[in-house]
């Protein structure tokens, strides 16, 4: 097997593993939202990844432009999570995990609007088979 070949089997095997688990993490907040209301929790995740990324980047709160694009899309993603995590309440983990999958290939029509490009071929092939799969 070549390097260049095995490289890429490599990357196909991390792909496989982050995908089982970014898959089983919806197992895990559904139980998590049994034991505290998904605002709660949300709130204590939230903190622990800011802290930690705080300690590990703190020189890039002097930049005051970074700092207030990372607050805006952090509340941006925040309001995301919030929904995903109350949504987990009232349906199945494996539902959740599709829809959230599904709003990827919403992406590029998002990128439409904002960008006024289309995107290209590949990529309007690809959320056709995902659609179709």
């Amino acid at each position: 097997m070549s390097a260049r070949t095995e490289k890429a089997v490599f990357a196909d095997g991390v792909l496989v593993a982050v995908t089982a688990i970014w898959g089983s993490s919806f197992v895990v907040v559904q139980d998590a939202v049994r034991l505290a209301d998904p605002f709660t929790f949300l709130v204590l995740r939230f903190i622990v990844g800011g802290a930690v990324l705080t300690l590990r980047d703190w020189r890039a709160l002097r930049d005051r432009r970074l700092v207030l694009a990372g607050v805006g899309l952090g509340v941006l993603l925040f309001v995301g999570f919030v929904t995903q995590t109350a949504g987990l309440q009232y349906t199945t983990p494996s539902r959740s995990g599709f829809l959230t999958g599904l709003s990827v290939l919403l992406v590029p029509f998002v990128g439409l609007l904002l960008f006024r490009r289309w995107p290209s071929p590949p990529v309007l092939l690809g959320v056709a088979l995902a659609v179709a799969g």
